[in-house]
């Protein structure tokens, strides 16, 4: 029987791609955040910047999620069944969690596109997060017996790159949720 999709997975130049947007993207809402807006574009308007560079940020790990591996095989498209799984647990909780907490409290949830851009961005990361330490770090989802600092060994560059965009990630949530 075949596989049903409704949407190939992109090529790996798109994964690519889209971690240079993420990139891209956080940078230049961190700047906007820390700075406030461009003053000197005239479109996007000045408020709206904020939210344009959220959804970038989106796209680009919507991109980044929904593209191969250089080696797409068995291994991967099972660590990505699983991640898919998890992500969509934790993001459907959520979801039911703000739902509730909105029919149970005084005041109506105030849903505008950057709510709905952070609930697309939290469920995206879960799933992101889940499926590259899936990939890279746990031994369990590893075929052969290296423990998980043993893969952290092997892949030196790819968890350096993966702490920092980490960390710019949580920085720009503490950001955000600050304001």
């Amino acid at each position: 029987m075949k596989n049903l999709t409704l949407a190939p997975m992109s090529s790996y130049q798109t994964k690519i791609a889209g971690l240079i947007i993420t990139l891209v993207a956080l940078i230049l809402l961190l700047v906007v955040k820390l700075h406030g807006p461009f003053m000197s574009l005239s479109k996007p308007a000045p408020d709206r910047q904020f939210n344009l560079l959220f959804a970038a940020t989106v796209f680009g790990m919507y991109m980044t999620a929904f593209s191969k591996e250089k080696n797409d095989d068995e291994r991967v498209r099972a660590i990505r069944a699983k991640s898919l799984q998890i992500a969509f647990m934790i993001l459907m909780t959520t979801i039911i969690a703000i739902a509730l907490n909105s029919m149970t409290s005084k005041e109506e949830f105030q849903g505008d596109s950057t709510a709905l851009c952070a609930i697309s961005a939290f469920g995206l990361g879960i799933y992101l997060i889940m499926f590259h330490i899936g990939l890279y770090f746990d031994p369990t989802w590893n075929y052969n017996d290296d423990t998980v600092f043993a893969n952290i060994r092997k892949n030196k560059t790819f968890f350096v790159i993966y702490t920092i965009a980490a960390a710019i990630f949580f920085l720009l949530i503490f950001l955000i949720h600050r304001a």
